[in-house]
């Protein structure tokens, strides 16, 4: 008997858990999308804690978070399952407490300003991202690591202002990205570390992309063929930039390195190579390397 009521009080347990998985947060809205195929959520009646998207609904695959979804809310945290391909515009916007996100391993698109002046702290991009929209974590001040898989990601673009004004403190690129949109780490001032790859595709560097960062030692790519204006403008730590390839006059903007001296001019005359100066200086000499 006892064996029986065990086993009836485990099987009710996976039902339930079953159930949750099905159904995620209770209050979520669904709509269905694409010819009734599928289902996008927004918050419905869910206003605060924390947050599970459900991977389906009514049998079918939820894969939009809407615009909007959660905007101005007080959830704490969100999980996002595989099945979500696209998170829109402004989701969680003003989200100020929202301080852990979970990204699942599907989605491709994360939309303008999605997780903009929230409270996390670190997020990890998965391999399938292959664009950052515009602004999509402005002014998460406390975001301190972002972490891209530079082996496997998938990642093309990286809007304006993406990350401008958070606290990263270090950042890979992998070699898939070929646009960093204009001011994207714009302010990040306690950005020290910026990598680069020589199998990098990177070709544009936008206006104001890194502007004011803390970053010490850079490395330009030889597949870079723009460099926007201001985009390395006051980044006043910078001592040591190394040029992999060649880039036209016509792409390197007068005042990319604006107030730290005269690089442009110098790599203009000597081309590809290490240049250096001294912290505060305003000009820059060749170093072999």
């Amino acid at each position: 008997m006892k064996r029986t009521v065990f086993l009836a009080l485990a099987l009710f347990a996976l039902m339930a858990v079953g159930v949750y998985a099905q159904t995620g947060t209770p209050g979520l809205a669904f709509t269905a999308i694409n010819n009734d195929k599928e289902y996008s959520v927004a918050k419905g009646t869910v206003t605060s804690g924390e947050v599970v998207i459900p991977s389906s609904y009514n049998k079918l695959p939820v894969t939009e978070i809407t615009l909007n979804a959660f905007n101005g809310t007080q959830i704490t945290a969100v999980t996002i399952p595989n099945s979500v391909k696209t998170i829109g515009g402004n989701a969680f916007l003003d989200c100020k407490v929202l301080a852990k996100v979970t990204i699942g391993k599907g989605v491709t698109s994360i939309g303008a300003g999605a997780f903009a002046r929230t409270g996390i702290t670190a997020v990890t991009i998965p391999d399938s991202v292959t664009s950052i929209g515009n602004n999509a974590f402005l002014d998460c001040a406390g975001l301190k690591s972002v972490t891209i898989w530079v082996d496997s990601s998938t990642l093309v673009s990286i809007g304006d202002g993406a990350f401008a004004r958070t606290g990263i403190t270090s950042l890979n690129i992998p070699d898939s990205v070929t646009s960093i949109g204009n001011n994207a780490f714009l302010d990040c001032a306690k950005l020290i570390r910026l990598s680069f790859y020589d199998s990098s595709t990177l070709a544009s560097i936008g206006d104001g992309a890194f502007a004011r960062t803390g970053i010490e030692l850079l490395y330009i790519p030889a597949s870079v063929k723009t460099l926007g204006s201001n985009a390395f403008m006051l980044c006043q730590n910078l001592t040591t930039v190394i040029f992999e390839g060649s880039i036209p006059s016509s792409g390197f903007a007068a005042n990319a390195f604006g107030g730290i001296g005269d690089i442009r001019d110098k790599y203009l005359a000597g081309g590809a190579e290490a240049y250096i100066r001294e912290k505060g200086g305003t000009t820059w000499t060749i170093k072999p390397y």
